[in-house]
């Protein structure tokens, strides 16, 4: 299928997209499991993100936001960096 299984992004980048991710688990369907991205950006996407749990299905699993952020969109997200711009926290 589409999308990806874990993740992890330790690089430090700067612009759009992701810097080096690893993706060490199998996965069927569409989105992502879990994700974690430990990675300091600037720019535009996500800053740091942890998603640990179970999903099926489209999209992605639970996430905690506990970073302050303006913009519209995403569920229960944990982002612990301040961010301003387009996208999800």
């Amino acid at each position: 299928g589409k999308g990806h299984g874990e993740l992890q992004d330790t690089s430090p980048w700067t612009g759009e997209g992701h810097g080096e991710l690893q993706d060490t688990s199998p996965w069927t369907g569409k989105g992502h499991g879990e994700l974690q991205d430990t990675s300091p950006w600037t720019g535009e996407g996500h800053g740091e993100l942890q998603d640990t749990s179970p999903w099926t299905g489209e999209g992605h699993g639970e996430l905690q936001d506990t970073s302050p952020w303006t913009g519209e969109g995403h569920g229960e997200l944990q982002d612990t960096s301040p961010w301003t711009g387009e996208g999800h926290g």
